[in-house]
């Protein structure tokens, strides 16, 4: 498939545009030679990036699209058949669009899962000379992207993964990786910095999703606990639980997910007395379509509702 024809497919308008709107976000880029598609739009960020001008880049899942159901149509399938890579979270985080890639993928093209390319974050380590292991064999929570540090390490497999199917352009894969992976450890850097405003007392998570544990662990956050999972719906014991143990910690807010009902929460949130909060985790929209964009609102979003 042609690069237009890539973009075009993806965003049913515009080359590299999501919906209908023309104040929509460009997700993906176009322009290279070599056929890209990722799951998530947060993963465009990383392979346009660290592409260097020579990939065309488009997303499966749509901005506002829930990763853990969204099935694209069966039309979408020259998206997969055309790509030489394709890279996609791991760990069920995005079992359908993974299931749908398996399906429609060509034998020729690259697939990898990035979490089987990530070292593990709470894995206890064999001895150097014995494989590390990784995110999916350890079974790691999913949104490892939530730690910079770990997100470096998508960085790290989009440029191998690069590097393996178009390896006449390593030089050019490896600078542009080197200037995306300093934005992501300044990223950290700048996050660290600002999160210092919430006081210690403060410094505890509840959410609607257990996503934020990766997060919690590289900032110094502690997790009181979450409500449900993806697909599910809690039961009112649920919903009376979390609230004792928001008054118990005694946080001033609790957090719903971008692009989740976020009326489960409040329900939550009203209960015990505090503020509801919105956090982006998994899913983009026009208010943060990439990664620095997620994270860096996600950071004035905690500190504005914990107390900074």
């Amino acid at each position: 498939m042609s690069a237009p024809a890539l973009l075009l497919a993806l965003s049913g308008i515009a080359a590299g545009c999501w919906g209908g709107d023309d104040d929509d976000p460009e997700i993906g880029c176009s322009g290279g030679v070599i056929d890209v598609t990722v799951t998530l739009p947060m993963f465009a960020e990383f392979a346009c990036s660290v592409g260097s001008g020579n990939v065309n880049v488009g997303a499966l899942l749509p901005l506002e699209g829930d990763p853990h159901s969204y099935v694209p149509p069966e039309s979408d399938s020259e998206l997969i058949s055309g790509a030489k890579l394709v890279l996609y979270a791991g760990l069920g985080l995005d079992e359908p669009l993974r299931e749908y890639i398996f399906t429609h993928g060509r034998g020729s093209a690259q697939l990898i899962n990035y979490a089987a390319s990530l070292r593990s974050p709470t894995a206890e380590q064999p001895p150097q000379d014995q494989p590390e292991i990784d995110a999916q064999e350890a079974g790691d929570n999913p949104y490892l992207w939530l730690d910079p540090a770990i997100a470096r390490g998508y960085v790290d497999a989009t440029r191998d993964s690069l590097e393996i199917v178009d390896p006449e352009h390593i030089s050019d894969y490896q600078a542009a990786y080197d200037a995306y992976a300093q934005r992501i450890a300044e990223l950290q850097v700048e996050m660290t910095q600002d999160l210092e405003a919430i006081p210690a007392q403060n410094r505890n998570l509840v959410t609607l999703h257990d996503s934020m544990v990766h997060f919690g662990r590289a900032f110094g956050f502690g997790i009181v606990g979450h409500l449900t999972e993806p697909g599910e719906t809690p039961d009112e014991a649920a919903i009376a639980d979390l609230a004792d143990a928001v008054r118990e910690a005694g946080v001033p807010a609790v957090f719903t997910e971008a692009g989740y009902d976020a009326s489960l929460m409040q329900r939550v949130a009203d209960a015990a007395g505090v503020e509801l909060c919105t956090l982006y985790t998994d899913r983009a929209d026009s208010g943060a379509h990439t990664y620095e964009e997620m994270m860096r609102v996600n950071v004035d979003e905690l500190v504005r509702c914990l107390g900074g």
